[in-house]
């Protein structure tokens, strides 16, 4: 009972397709569609040399999207919302410390965009499933994991809050250029992983991040 009605549909796709052959005008304008990057690979970017040849007025957006992670990602992720803390605490530090415009510029930035990014990364996180936090190995040296990433230590962070004026701005700025070198860093070590980074919004975050941490 099925073949009948295949073929008539089948008969009536033949006769608009010489419909459409008979006439001097395609299709024109943009087709905007996403697919994921493995299924758009196989099964849609060979065929788009020949939509061109046949549509020429025709442009096709092609969206891919890729939402795979691996535990790098994650664990980059959730160091990073680490890090990122650190740098809205030393903003915080600023106030009725430094009288240095830039100083109170740069700490209002980073204090907003850093917050921003933390609720980005842990969002990021539990759209996947994964805890914000990282489990930590026994026999891990907490302080030593977070130098690697150039942040200050608790004692230097007491310091900090103890100085004023000149010596505040001194150490503040030796600290979070220091700081930001270590989210630079942590970026690259990611990149130079494979596998890693594959998700389309998760490579634009990391490379915003850098642009943003040198520009500071």
């Amino acid at each position: 009972d099925f073949l009948p009605y295949a073929r008539e549909i089948l008969a009536q796709a033949d006769a608009a397709r010489a419909v459409l052959g008979g006439t001097d005008t395609g299709p024109k304008g943009t087709l905007r569609f996403a697919a994921p990057s493995s299924f758009a690979q196989l099964h849609i970017m060979p065929l788009l040399p020949e939509a061109h040849e046949l549509y020429p007025d025709l442009t096709l957006d092609l969206r891919l999207s890729d939402t795979r992670f691996s535990p790098a990602d994650v664990k980059f992720m959730q160091d990073m919302i680490v890090h990122h803390q650190q740098a809205v605490d030393f903003a915080a530090l600023v106030e009725g410390r430094s009288n240095n415009s830039d100083i109170v510029a740069i700490a209002g930035r980073i204090d907003a965009s850093q917050a921003d990014e933390i609720a980005f990364m842990r969002e990021w996180l539990a759209e996947r499933g994964q805890p914000a936090a990282m489990q930590h190995h026994a026999g891990m040296d907490h302080a030593a994991h977070h130098l690697m990433m150039g942040m200050a230590t608790p004692a230097q962070m007491a310091e900090l809050g103890t100085l004023e004026s000149t010596a505040f701005d001194r150490l503040f700025l030796q600290l979070m250029v220091r700081h930001h070198g270590g989210a630079i860093d942590m970026v690259e070590t990611l990149h130079d992983q494979p596998g890693t980074a594959y998700d389309p919004v998760m490579f634009e975050f990391t490379n915003d991040l850098v642009k943003e941490q040198q520009a500071e």
